[in-house]
């Protein structure tokens, strides 16, 4: 689903309106107590539904929205100024810096869509990759478990006559520790799937206005693999990274701030500075991390003060100290949206590689497991089973990587890089 600056508009009132009243008449159904996720009633949904939901209700949307319309009504009214600024050069860059505050709220509500939907897509994502792995995992649990239980009954038989062996008594305590191994797989699973219907949620909205639980509606995960470019990823993350748009509004008003301040008479000794005449919010850069796989720097947030004072070279020079330190802001923001898509780009790569090396195996791997149904399986079988089991849990979870860092990479291209989502994987059961 893709959406453009402007048409995004009148589809989400729409959508908030519809959807507002049918998801308050649920939530009235359904008492306070009993708005857990875990407590509401499930209902099947495609990724496409989870989206415009989501787009719908989720409040750091409507959030952005009001910063957004807000920057209107506040361009409008400069709007009607602008032929005054003929006459006034610090009114003139005024109007301007409030062009700069609307273009940069837009770019930070575009943002917050893009953001929102990664994390549905995220969420969904795991659902189906937690379900596909418990549907695998639960045949293979109750094969362990019959033939566990076929070779104690065996071994309280021959252990009476004298037939029962050390190897046998090996094979039965390796059957326990990876039946128990198994089992803790298939509770991780459990959880994957309750934890990733929780966040769905939240990301749709909250309990309150969905009023159920969302189930996916398939258990296929998308089979996209586009061939990408590392550096065209990058001129698209610096094209379109909403993190570095808002860093460069920023700039650029500040660079305003400069010549706004000189065309003020010398003599006042405190002018307002564009603050006051557009959007000056900080933009949400991640934290610096600091762990075994990530790297993330720090960034500085944008300084905006609401006045200057002194003399006209004093306002002009912290103006202009302020508009270099914007500069810096901005190349840091650059250097990090960069670094973000070497490392996500680097991990896709190593997906892909994986893909082709593991393909043809996990097949295999799947047809031995599919084989033994309903069997009790041999010592060989055993050994066979256990790393055929790997071999497919390392198959699902690498198509589940590749899924969540395709997403990753249409958030930080602002959701101009196009994969298709419609498309099934393959090697399904």
């Amino acid at each position: 689903m893709r959406h453009t600056r402007y048409g995004i508009l009148p589809r989400l009132l729409a959508l908030q309106a519809i959807l507002s009243l049918a998801f308050q008449a649920k939530a009235q159904e359904i008492d306070s107590d009993e708005l857990l996720p875990e407590n509401l009633p499930p209902r099947p949904v495609t990724l496409a539904q989870c989206l415009e939901i989501a787009l719908a209700n989720q409040p750091r949307i409507h959030a952005e929205l009001s910063s957004q319309e807000s920057a209107e009504v506040q361009s409008r009214y400069m709007e009607r100024l602008r032929p005054l600024g003929r006459l006034s050069p610090p009114l003139a860059a005024r109007v301007h810096q409030s062009d700069i505050g609307l273009e940069r709220a837009r770019v930070g509500f575009d943002q917050q869509v893009e953001d929102t939907f990664y994390m549905v897509r995220r969420a969904y994502f795991t659902q189906v990759y937690a379900k596909r792995l418990l549907a695998f995992i639960e045949p293979i649990e109750q094969l362990m478990g019959r033939t566990e239980k076929a070779l104690a009954t065996k071994k309280l038989v021959q252990k009476a006559t004298g037939k029962w062996n050390s190897e046998q008594e090996n094979l039965l305590m390796r059957l326990r520790i990876e039946h128990a191994l198994i089992q803790g797989k298939a509770n991780d699973a459990r959880a994957g799937i309750r934890e990733s219907i929780a966040l769905l949620v939240e990301e749709m909205g909250g309990a309150t206005k969905l009023g159920f639980q969302p189930v996916t509606a398939s258990l296929e995960l998308p089979a996209a693999s586009p061939v990408l470019s590392l550096p065209e990823l990058i001129k698209l993350v610096e094209d379109h990274s909403g993190e570095l748009r808002q860093a460069r509004a920023g700039r650029e008003a500040m660079q305003w701030e400069v010549r706004a301040q000189d065309q003020f008479a010398f003599f006042r000794k405190s002018v307002p500075t564009f603050a006051g005449y557009s959007d000056t919010k900080n933009i949400p850069i991640p934290p610096a991390e600091r762990g075994e796989l990530i790297v993330r720097p720090s960034v500085p947030g944008l300084e905006t003060p609401h006045n200057l004072a002194g003399p006209r070279r004093v306002r002009v020079a912290r103006a202009s100290l302020l508009a270099d330190r914007a500069c810096s802001v901005e190349e840091s923001i650059h250097n990090l949206v960069r670094l973000q898509m070497r490392r996500t780009f680097e991990e896709y790569a190593d997906v892909q590689a994986n893909t082709k090396i593991l393909a043809e195996r996990a097949i295999q791997a799947r047809e031995f497991i599919d084989g033994l149904s309903g069997k009790i399986f041999t010592e060989s079988e055993s050994q066979l089973l256990a790393a055929s089991g790997q071999m497919v849990r390392e198959w699902e979870r690498i198509q589940f990587l590749r899924c969540i860092l395709l997403a990753d990479m249409v958030r930080q291209t602002g959701g101009v890089l196009q994969v298709n989502w419609e498309e099934a994987q393959p090697f399904s059961r």
